[in-house]
């Protein structure tokens, strides 16, 4: 959420940054630029996304088992 925040912020009141490029590349037609920027950004949060999902599963186990998508054992 603070990702999508911080490039919405961009896009409204920056001069640099990746929102800013994507809603430059918006403004002035360029397609294929503004999808390489929505891509570059769809990348990071995935990444983001995956590195929070393994620590989770590292060192919150526990809180997962509940769930029942803990470690087995056995």
């Amino acid at each position: 959420m603070a990702l999508t925040l911080l490039v919405a912020a961009e896009m409204l009141g920056a001069q640099v940054g990746l929102g800013y490029w994507i809603f430059n590349a918006g403004s002035t037609m360029d397609f294929a630029e503004m999808l390489a920027g929505i891509i570059t950004l769809s990348i990071i949060g995935l990444t983001i996304a995956y590195c929070i999902d393994l620590l989770l599963k590292k060192f919150c186990y526990w809180s997962l088992e509940s769930e029942g998508k803990g470690r087995q054992t056995g």
